[in-house]
């Protein structure tokens, strides 16, 4: 089964991987609770390693001075310590780009021949080769710049990818223009062959999702009305720039059947919700976290716009400024001419012509259960054990052995024992106490810090359909349905259900096979909220339960995890949980 994480960032553009703690966004079931851990209580150049990535991260969101000689600090300190760490390679290039920001770009230079010169194969080569060519060109060295440029052209595996590419269009450019940045783009266009003008005149293309206030939300619903579908940010200036025009209009026609639905790309929900609690944003918004909506009309850059007439039609697209209240003033007139003969909700298929009342939960979940083994197969699971290994991938194709691990899981105790990223160790959790193993010495991880992690391993739990279904059948469980939504074509039914920490599970389940196909929750994530959405295919049969064999956590770069041995009820030493003996 492969279960994918796709954690919300810039479409398509920065997708780097949240690396906070050694695998917090891989399933965060099984293994990835226990390799979180591992990591969590880990002092080798792994935790180093993850500091920086932090810090990197959070410079994403906002750079300042002082986070970026910070990340020179520790940059510099890393790659002193640690020359031999395998990523070393990327350590460089962040150290590299954090001088030349800081202007102290003939530093930045020095960094970025070093890796190039030591280690010529690495995988940031490609990176650091385009950057030493613009880091030269921002000191109007042009000639040196041409030939960082030149070498990562004939860069034997690297001088087919995209870094070469660009390479290629700085060496096309006057030298006079360049200034140590790669050209932009004339405005927020699509890629080629997306030209938005292409979608005038076809049906808008209908979604069934769930708004930020926890509504079901798609475009049928307001048919009969002028939609404007926009497509926008918090972090996109344009779009920012443009919120007083659609604010504007919004304000004008909205009692005139004009409705706004607007698809936030946002990294994170939380300044999507601040920044539409501050500004007053009163439409329709969906975070489009996993790129449902946007994927489905190719959206690739931001801020972009759909404007659909009454008829479910796409008749502008793109439209900013005084050109959005002009067509919106135009289509509304139009709308408003027609006779009103298409309701706004319509009705349902039922023959007598009456609303579709909401499904049975219960219904769901027997069924669900069913599919899964039965109640009594699911409840005669006492333990589950678990052997993997885990890969990173990267998007030019390189791929990273991350190491082997085993876990030994029960409701309420559990083990993991890891080879990962150079980290050999355990986690123990006797139902008691916590002990983390280090060359055979157990070390118990003081009380106070338990409570927090104890938590997060109970949800971790609970998102194990194997326990899970079996925990809702009880009934005592607050189970909310909320609505239909479609999983890469498959339509589920949709139920929000509280975890142990009181926090929120969103369950989709196959219509067709009753399988739980998807899990979407959040998570705190080095002081932040990040959501998660976890795929679930290829189910297969473990002494007549459905069980999972691969799980995957994407986002550009991505982990995956294979678990290469699931056994239930596995006869197990229960010494093995005693690591005092």
């Amino acid at each position: 089964m492969f279960s994918r994480n796709k954690i919300n960032s810039q479409q398509r553009g920065n997708r780097g991987f949240r690396n906070v703690l050694v695998g917090a966004l891989t399933s965060f079931v099984l293994i990835g609770f226990c390799v979180n851990f591992a990591g969590a209580y880990s002092v080798k150049p792994a935790d180093e390693y993850k500091e920086i990535k932090a810090i990197t991260k959070s410079l994403r969101k906002q750079s300042t001075s002082e986070d970026l000689e910070k990340l020179v600090e520790k940059s510099r300190n890393f790659v002193a310590a640690h020359p031999e760490y395998k990523r070393v390679d990327e350590v460089y290039y962040l150290l590299g780009n954090a001088l030349v920001q800081l202007d102290r770009v003939e530093d930045g230079i020095q960094v970025f021949e070093a890796l190039i010169k030591d280690r010529p194969d690495a995988r940031y080569v490609e990176r650091c080769l385009l950057e030493l060519g613009l880091a030269y060109d921002k000191l109007q060295r042009h000639d040196a710049a041409d030939g960082a440029y030149q070498k990562l052209i004939n860069h034997p595996k690297y001088g087919s990818r995209s870094q070469a590419k660009l390479a290629k269009k700085m060496l096309e450019q006057e030298r006079t223009e360049r200034k140590g940045e790669l050209p932009k783009p004339a405005g927020a266009q699509p890629a080629p062959g997306m030209n938005p003008s292409e979608w005038i005149g076809k049906p808008a293309l209908d979604f069934h999702v769930t708004d930020v206030n926890g509504e079901a939300l798609s475009l049928e619903q307001y048919r009969g009305q002028v939609v404007l579908l926009d497509f926008w940010a918090t972090w996109c200036p344009p779009c920012i720039a443009e919120i007083p025009n659609v604010k504007k209009t919004y304000e004008k026609y909205k009692d005139q059947k004009f409705q706004i639905v607007g698809i936030s790309l946002d990294r994170s929900k939380e300044p999507l919700e601040a920044y539409i609690e501050k500004e007053s944003l009163t439409w329709l918004h969906y975070w489009d976290n996993i790129g449902k909506v946007s994927d489905l009309y190719k959206v690739e850059a931001i801020p972009s716009t759909f404007l659909i007439d009454g008829e479910g039609v796409i008749r502008k697209t793109n439209l900013r400024g005084h050109r959005l209240e002009t067509a919106v003033a135009e289509l509304v007139k139009e709308n408003l001419a027609q006779p009103a003969d298409t309701p706004i909700n319509p009705p349902s298929d039922s023959p007598d012509g009456t609303q579709n009342t909401e499904p049975n939960v219960s219904e769901i979940i027997d069924a669900a259960i069913a599919a899964h083994g039965g109640l009594e197969r699911l409840q005669a699971v006492k333990n589950i054990v678990t052997e993997s290994h885990s890969f990173e991938h990267f998007p030019d194709g390189d791929v990273q052995d991350e190491g082997r691990s085993k876990a030994y899981f029960y409701p309420d105790k559990f083990r993991s024992d890891w080879d990962i990223d150079g980290d050999v160790g355990s986690l123990i959790f006797d139902g008691h106490s916590l002990f983390r193993v280090t060359d055979g010495d157990a070390k118990p991880v003081p009380p106070e810090e338990i409570a927090s992690y104890l938590i997060f391993f109970r949800d971790s739990l609970f998102r194990e359909p194997i326990w899970l279904l079996p925990a809702l059948a009880k009934g005592d469980i607050p189970v909310q349905y909320a609505g239909t939504e479609e999983v890469k074509g498959i339509p589920t039914s949709v139920l929000l259900v509280t975890q142990p920490s009181g926090k929120k599970l969103k369950v989709f389940i196959s219509k067709e096979t009753h399988y739980v196909v998807q899990f979407s929750y959040e998570v705190g994530i080095g002081g932040g909220v990040e959501n998660v959405v976890a795929f679930f295919e290829d189910y297969r049969d473990v002494d007549g339960v459905k069980v999972a064999h691969h799980r995957a956590t994407k986002n550009g770069e991505y982990r995956q995890i294979l678990i290469t041995d699931i056994e239930l009820n596995a006869e197990i030493d229960e010494a093995l949980f005693r690591p005092g003996e």
